[in-house]
């Protein structure tokens, strides 16, 4: 019993030698399911990083914007997800992003953007979208976040008569270093049935990495950054 025993151990570890490096090797360079390394632990335990892949952080890294697949949140409603790093401290990138009087300088399609009121963490502007034959006119309550906080929400005015029929959306800021900034986006647009669906699209995922590049190289430049056909 006892030779018959050693000869088993003997061929388990002789087995075990064979595929241990078949084993590691098959691992080896495979990017894991999710990001954690090099992200600050805090980070990963808010959820800053879910849902991307290490090809995700790999893009962004390199200046890339990644757009998300559609995912369910807030009382089942589908917002169409991005992420990417600002180049920027974050009390920078949030104190740039809230002057949200602003955003007619970078955003595509963006006419005029009116700011009505301002008062404390809140504001209300009225937005004007032009398109070859439309121009869409709303108006949306922006939320900053207490002192502190590095987030914005937004969504419409219902006091407007608004010529969309929805519009929600968020940032969310996650401190990486002292110079660079994760951000999370989402945004939920619909345009109702007056309004052409193709305008639907553009204001949502179709124009969205072209937008949210913009958007990038305009708080990268400190806002100094302009879209080439604003004329203000």
């Amino acid at each position: 019993m006892k030779r018959n025993s050693r000869f088993c151990q003997f061929v388990f570890a002789i087995i075990c030698g064979f595929l241990y490096p078949l084993v590691s090797w098959a691992g080896e360079g495979e990017a894991p399911a999710g990001v954690t390394q090099g992200v600050p632990a805090e980070l990963v335990k808010a959820g800053a990083v879910q849902g991307l892949s290490a090809q995700d952080w790999k893009k962004m890294e390199a200046g890339e914007i990644v757009i998300l697949k559609e995912m369910r949140r807030d009382e089942g409603k589908a917002f169409i997800q991005s992420a990417l790093i600002f180049q920027k401290p974050i009390e920078e990138a949030h104190g740039l992003l809230t002057r949200t009087e602003r955003q007619e300088e970078y955003l595509p399609h963006l006419d005029r953007a009116i700011l009505v009121k301002r008062e404390g963490n809140r504001d209300l502007i009225e937005f004007i979208l032009h398109f070859s034959f439309i121009d869409i006119r709303y108006q949306v309550k922006h939320y900053y976040g207490e002192p502190g906080e590095y987030r914005m929400s937004w969504a419409l005015n219902p006091d407007f008569k608004n010529e969309i029929a929805q519009l929600e959306g968020y940032w969310r800021f996650y401190r990486l270093d002292n110079s660079r900034t994760l951000a999370r986006y989402g945004t939920l647009v619909k345009v109702g049935r007056l309004i052409p669906k193709f305008i639907e699209e553009a204001l949502s995922r179709k124009d969205l990495p072209k937008s949210l590049g913009q958007l990038k190289k305009w708080v990268e430049s400190g806002g100094t950054w302009r879209k080439p056909e604003y004329k203000k």
